[in-house]
């Protein structure tokens, strides 16, 4: 198994990719199946569904990199 030092890689996101990635999970959105997805999400928020989007794919490319960096 992969041994990401998660706070470490979590100081890498910035302030909104943070909360977007905490809200998507709180919403359920990687649960199986999805509670909610990301355009009901971003509406609960007050937000565009493609900013929400971004924050959310630029947050999981991040910690995805550093599980690589670290398998490798």
């Amino acid at each position: 198994p992969v041994d990401v030092f998660l706070p470490h890689v979590l100081s890498r996101l910035s302030k909104k990719q943070l909360s977007a990635l905490k809200k998507a999970v709180a919403s359920g959105y990687y649960s199986f199946p999805r509670h909610k997805n990301l355009e009901e999400i971003a509406g609960e928020e007050g937000v565009d569904e493609s900013t929400f989007r971004e924050h959310v794919r630029k947050a999981e490319a991040k910690i995805i990199e550093a599980a690589l960096r670290e398998a490798l």
